[in-house]
């Protein structure tokens, strides 16, 4: 009888979930999944609080291999975890400068992403009951999210010249967890918000690493096993009543 893996992830269709699939399978990363289907409301079940998350967060990782038993929430923490503990090659050293530079890259992802939600719902005529209503923050949000994705593609630009390579990562010349993570966001703006693709491919750098990305069998990998959550291929252990 083989011994269960001590990671599980505990998720549901959300668009943060694919940047932690992705870096399960990029690190070849054994692991359980458990569904949450959000929708039932399995998130709110005491059960889930108790065991899993207080809060009723999605995603959500436990690992049992360390002690005591680790709980971490937020999908950009849990890749970076994972990278950093099981899979180095996305990752750099701890205490190094690109260790460091990759924790800011991150940051400004994380916030980039939070933007994106933001926007999501400023421009939802559905969501938004004062939709059309304000001339100020409408502009602005749509503005400083394309302004983030243009910091990205400049990242890209500085390491296509400073390594002399034809396919830059967000890290130079390195592919890693931040690759990984921001490539969720442009995914989700592309699925989720299309009022921003015409200036997301004004970015040529983007759309090349966009490419690259997803040509990685990794990518196209954890996007199916998404697909897994909505169509109920994954064990639901925390079903309410």
């Amino acid at each position: 009888m083989s011994t269960p893996a001590p990671i599980t992830l505990y998720s549901g269709a959300t668009f943060t979930t694919p940047r932690v699939l992705m870096t399960l399978l990029e690190g070849s990363i054994p692991h359980n999944i458990i569904s949450i289907d959000l929708a039932a409301g399995d998130q709110r079940n005491p059960a889930y609080k108790a065991k899993v998350s207080f809060s009723g967060q999605v995603p959500a990782l436990i690992d049992t291999s360390v002690t005591p038993t680790l709980k971490l929430t937020e999908s950009t923490t849990i890749a970076f975890y994972l990278a950093d503990k099981y899979a180095p090659h996305l990752s750099f050293p701890y205490g190094t400068n690109e260790y460091y530079q990759l924790l800011s890259v991150l940051d400004f992802i994380t916030d980039l992403h939070i933007m994106c939600g933001v926007t999501k719902f400023i421009f939802s005529k559905e969501m938004n009951p004062m939709y059309g209503k304000n001339e100020t923050i409408d502009p602005h949000f749509g503005k400083r999210t394309l302004t983030r994705c243009a910091g990205l593609n400049s990242r890209l630009v500085e390491a296509r010249e400073a390594y002399g390579t034809d396919e830059p990562w967000m890290m130079g010349n390195k592919f890693t967890v931040a690759d990984i993570s921001a490539y969720a966001v442009f995914r989700h703006l592309r699925e989720e918000a299309p009022y921003y693709n015409d200036g997301v491919a004004e970015l040529k750098e983007i759309v090349a690493w966009i490419e690259r990305m997803e040509a990685r069998e990794c990518t196209k990998q954890a996007y199916e096993m998404f697909k897994g959550f909505a169509e109920g291929r994954f064990e639901r252990e925390f079903k309410m009543e």
